[in-house]
């Protein structure tokens, strides 16, 4: 509201170094302006995604502390980085397919069924075996198609 007040604001923000909030406030009470952040909070528009940022940010962090903490070489981090991209992973612990048999007739889910167990449920025990610790709901021979089946 007065320009030429403005050659002199880089003496004034000299003068009340660390004190800019009071400054502010005070400038804006003497031209009867409403102060924009009276709080001297700045802008809180980033809290809205904080909590989603961070949990990642906390990960990276401390992934860093880890690797600094190890003494680990720039070079060696680009490596480990190169190779958390490219090695295998452990497969899903959780996997869940459902198959619609309803729509199947009785013929076709009697031999759906019996393909699915093979000979004396041969086919559906060695699936067992390589799927310890899995819920495996496989459709029953003789059972008549319910909804939809697990498998």
């Amino acid at each position: 509201q007065n320009p030429s007040k403005l050659d002199g604001l880089d003496k004034l923000l000299d003068k009340y170094l660390g004190q800019e909030q009071n400054l502010y406030l005070t400038i804006c009470k003497k031209y009867n302006v409403k102060a924009k952040d009276p709080e001297g909070l700045g802008d809180l528009d980033w809290m809205h995604t904080a909590e989603e940022e961070l949990s990642r940010l906390l990960e990276v962090l401390v992934s860093f502390v880890v690797l600094h903490s190890a003494g680990l070489k720039q070079d060696d981090a680009k490596g480990l980085a190169v190779w958390e991209q490219v090695r295998r992973k452990a497969p899903p612990r959780l996997l869940s397919h459902c198959f619609e048999l309803s729509a199947l007739a009785e013929s076709q889910f009697e031999t759906f069924a019996k393909e699915l167990h093979g000979e004396d449920g041969a086919r559906v025990r060695r699936l067992k075996d390589k799927c310890l610790g899995a819920e495996l709901n496989v459709p029953q021979v003789g059972a008549a198609p319910s909804g939809s089946a697990p498998a």
